[in-house]
Formats: structure tokens, sequence, C-alpha cells
């Protein structure tokens, strides 16, 4: 039986709101993108809200040497 490579691509999507203390929007902005840059907080938030999810399967051939000692084999 011959091994192909097989590509999975799995995409997640999430989104919240937060309020923001600022003099305007670009301001808002940039505080909320450091906070989250800096802090786990809102990273570990937002996961808590899943908006959407894909997952795509892609046949690359067959499967090389290296593959199949790199990869998980089925």
């Amino acid at each position: 039986m011959a091994k192909f490579k097989v590509f999975i691509r799995r995409v997640e999507y999430y989104s919240m709101s937060v309020v923001v203390d600022a003099e305007n929007i670009e301001e808002a902005t940039a505080k909320t993108q450091k906070e989250y840059l800096e802090e786990d907080y809102l990273f570990e938030s937002i996961t808590d809200f899943l908006d959407d999810a894909s997952t795509e399967f892609v046949g690359c051939g067959l499967a090389s040497e290296q593959d199949i000692n790199q990869f998980i084999n089925i």
C-alpha cells in the first residue's frame, strides 16, 4: 500500500468587544492592542467566544521518506 501526504488546515475565528477609557478611538484601539500583546487575560477571554471554524484537507501526492519520518502516520 502506498503512503500519501495530506495537508490539514484548521482555521478558527474569535471575536469579542471590550470597553476602553480613552480620549479617542485611535487611543482606545492602541491601548487595546497593547493590553492584548502584553497581558494574557484578553487572549484567554477571547478564546471563549468562537464565532466560526473550518477544517480543510488537501491531498499533496505521494509521501517522501522525509515526510514518512517527520509527520504523523495514519
